[in-house]
């Protein structure tokens, strides 16, 4: 199977991900900071930092992004599959408890 990759053509105009390098930092990969990430990751944002020390679980299913596949999972790991395979991005998987020690860079989203 030829792999492709993703096509920035149609956003150009209003976002160009080869001319924005800034980091995000986003605190939570529940509800909002779950699909925050993805869409950040589709339009191209290079580097992505995303902490939770939460995992996935049952009752997440109808309000958040995640499989039954990844139940059991720390949330980012499986936010990190998601957006390598929805967007072809790495993210950077912080699985602990947001700090003020961690010293976020860039935009911070929480």
């Amino acid at each position: 199977m030829k792999e492709v990759k993703p096509d920035y053509r149609r956003q150009l105009d209003w976002f160009d991900p080869a001319k924005h390098q800034q980091e995000v930092t986003i605190v939570g990969a529940g509800g909002i900071g779950g699909p925050t990430t993805l869409a950040l990751a589709k339009l191209g944002v290079q580097s992505i930092r995303v902490y939770d020390f939460d995992k996935v679980e049952a009752h997440n299913q109808p309000n958040q992004i995640y499989g039954t596949y990844q139940i059991g999972m720390n949330k980012v790991n499986a936010l990190s599959v998601i957006c390598r395979d929805y967007a072809d991005k790495q993210i950077d998987p912080y699985p602990t408890k947001f700090r003020s020690t961690h010293r976020p860079k860039g935009v911070v989203i929480g």
